[in-house]
């Protein structure tokens, strides 16, 4: 190959990572997917495959291809995308646990087949990748100090610091209670949109960029409780619900006057799109509002409404209004999102779609996060919802 012809897919491989970083996998895809396309960026036309939603042809790639960790790694990935999780998990056994990256993808296969504490001693690792938790920035920046982090000791002055996103802030809250027992006092550090709604649960709460003013003992990061506090299962030391708040009556009222009698059924279908791994976890819309036949549907879907199902974005300021909502609902319908864990969190019923690599929370078919009020239903085969919508209409007809 000519020194012009590498320049040239060098710049067009560059072109395809601008775009990739930016989400546009399908535009990333349409620069790389050549047939003369050098060896050694088949691994960069693989990950625009499996972004895309093919990943058999991702995986199809790699197999011929001599692999070095990061491509053993990329092909687990690939294996586990299409549900091949023993195949997956095999790949990694043979790998080098110390890896950061592989220790942190390992972990999800342990909590799959229930081994708890083993899977959090190593997702911490995740850290160390800047894919899990955001102690690494508080770390960086010098707002936290390592000699401050909490071990587990009883102490005075207890700062949990919420972290991940808004479903995660909502999953690791539920050890809030009982770390009151180990300190004197506990601030919890949140997002902002949830001020409201824990203030109102009976939570000392502050934003979490109040964090480099205030005076504590100790920080504990929220999504290394589990492997601090020593845990075997995700309900140990949780009192459920763990979110109670108030109910805003005109909220309810209007609900009420919308439903005219029949069943209020909340519907979401797919989450944030900031989120890595969002193309995956997204039901098809129409599958959810056919549920119409069973009672009234009230979106909270925002972001891609439908002028035929009542919005309740006009009603919805924050999560305290969010709650009201669901406090007032028969029934929740999601895909992977925050509101199954807020439904999850209130002991409300809900029924979460999750795809076939769900996140860690539903991993396990045995070792729930919730109790019977969350109904976990999931996907069966690669790129196809068919039988997990199937199953959700028989299990709404049976309820």
């Amino acid at each position: 190959m000519t020194q012009k012809k590498i320049m040239d897919f060098q710049a067009i491989n560059d072109q395809a990572k601008n775009l990739f970083d930016q989400k546009q996998f399908s535009e990333a895809l349409q620069l790389l997917d050549r047939p003369d396309l050098p060896k050694e960026l088949i691994p960069n036309l693989a990950k625009c495959y499996y972004y895309t939603s093919r990943a058999p042809e991702a995986l199809e790639l790699l197999l011929p291809l001599k692999k070095d960790s990061n491509l053993w790694i990329d092909t687990a990935l690939y294996y586990n995308a299409i549900g091949n999780h023993d195949k997956a998990l095999e790949i990694y056994e043979t790998l080098n646990k110390e890896d950061s990256k592989v220790a942190f993808n390992i972990a999800w296969h342990y909590l799959r087949n229930n081994e708890f504490s083993k899977g959090f001693k190593l997702i911490q690792k995740g850290s160390e990748v800047r894919s899990w938790g955001h102690e690494y920035l508080h770390l960086e920046n010098g707002i936290v100090h390592p000699e401050n982090r909490w071990s587990g000791q009883q102490t005075n002055h207890l700062v949990l610091l919420l972290e991940g996103g808004l479903g995660d802030e909502f999953i690791f809250l539920r050890w809030a209670n009982y770390l009151k027992t180990k300190c004197n006092k506990l601030t919890i550090l949140c997002n902002p949109s949830l001020l409201r709604l824990l203030t109102n649960a009976g939570y000392d709460v502050m934003p979490s960029s109040a964090l480099k003013e205030l005076d504590y003992d100790h920080y504990a990061p929220s999504m290394a409780l589990p492997d601090i506090l020593g845990l075997n299962s995700p309900q140990e030391h949780v009192v459920f619900p763990y979110i109670k708040s108030y109910v805003e009556p005109f909220i309810t009222k209007q609900m009420n006057v919308m439903a005219n009698g029949r069943k209020k059924i909340g519907i979401k279908w797919f989450g944030n799109p900031e989120f890595e791994h969002d193309q995956f976890r997204t039901v098809p819309s129409d599958a959810l509002k056919g549920l119409e036949e069973f009672g009234q549907l009230f979106s909270l879907q925002f972001e891609d409404g439908d002028p035929r199902i009542p919005n309740c974005q006009e009603i919805i300021r924050d999560w305290q209004d969010t709650y009201s909502v669901f406090s007032s609902l028969d029934l929740m319908v999601t895909s992977c999102t925050s509101t199954a864990h807020l439904a999850g969190a209130m002991g409300i019923p809900v029924i979460v779609l999750v795809p076939l690599v769900p996140y860690f929370v539903w991993a396990s078919d045995t070792m729930p996060w919730y109790p019977k009020n969350v109904k976990v239903l999931r996907q069966t085969k690669y790129n196809d919802w068919s039988e997990t919508v199937k199953e959700l209409y028989h299990e709404i007809s049976r309820i």
